[in-house]
């Protein structure tokens, strides 16, 4: 809630010039994927449970530099 999460991932990507860049949050982790949009990040799907497992994941993507609005 200090914003050091945000902080952090702007100056690695001010370093990684990687684009697309995908990111996967677990589906309850609602802070982080709320990080990774305030760095730029949209949501793109969510993967279901893998193996009978109980978490799904939501897919967020980091489009090339001049494809961002």
């Amino acid at each position: 809630g200090q914003g050091i999460a945000s902080r952090a991932l702007a100056a690695f990507l001010a370093d990684e010039k990687t684009r697309p860049l995908f990111a996967g949050v677990a589906q309850h982790n609602r802070a982080s994927v709320r990080v990774l949009e305030k760095c730029g990040f949209s949501v793109v799907g969510v993967e279901p449970p893998a193996d009978g497992g109980q978490t799904a994941y939501i897919i967020l993507k980091l489009p090339p530099i001049d494809q961002r609005a």
